[in-house]
């Protein structure tokens, strides 16, 4: 394996971890007012009535988070190619810190996917609205 790495390609990393940071701080706290979330003790009906009357917000901002989270990937390469130039021999950590971070990608994925759901859908259920709002 080459120790040579393409700086442009490594600051294009770095700068996607910091792109991560403001997409997903901006997304769910500025835009999608889901910071802080919405309460546990809230009923069905005031969720439902909270995902009806914020859904172009909910969906703009969860947008930003999603698009903040596929800037992970970049990130952790970056980082695993470096750990890898500091191992000898097979670089398992660095495989295992990029499998690691790539799935932390997905993670803080799902999470926005399940919200847009319940906005996407004015005329759902206020129960499942309820549900998947906990489970976002």
């Amino acid at each position: 394996m080459s120790t040579y790495m393409n700086p442009t390609h490594q600051k294009f990393g770095l700068w996607c971890g910091a792109i991560f940071l403001l997409c997903f701080a901006f997304g769910l706290a500025l835009v999608a007012p889901l910071v802080p979330p919405v309460s546990p003790a809230d009923s069905t009906a005031e969720v439902a009535e909270f995902f009806q009357e914020n859904a172009w917000r909910i969906k703009l901002g969860c947008l930003l988070t999603m698009l903040g989270a596929a800037c992970q990937v970049p990130l952790f390469l970056t980082l695993s190619c470096q750990l890898a130039r500091m191992e000898r021999g097979v670089p398992i950590m660095a495989i295992n810190q990029f499998a690691i971070g790539s799935f932390n990608a997905v993670f803080f994925f799902l999470g926005p996917v399940i919200w847009v759901t319940v906005a996407f859908r004015p005329d759902i259920a206020p129960e499942i609205a309820r549900s998947m709002n906990d489970l976002g």
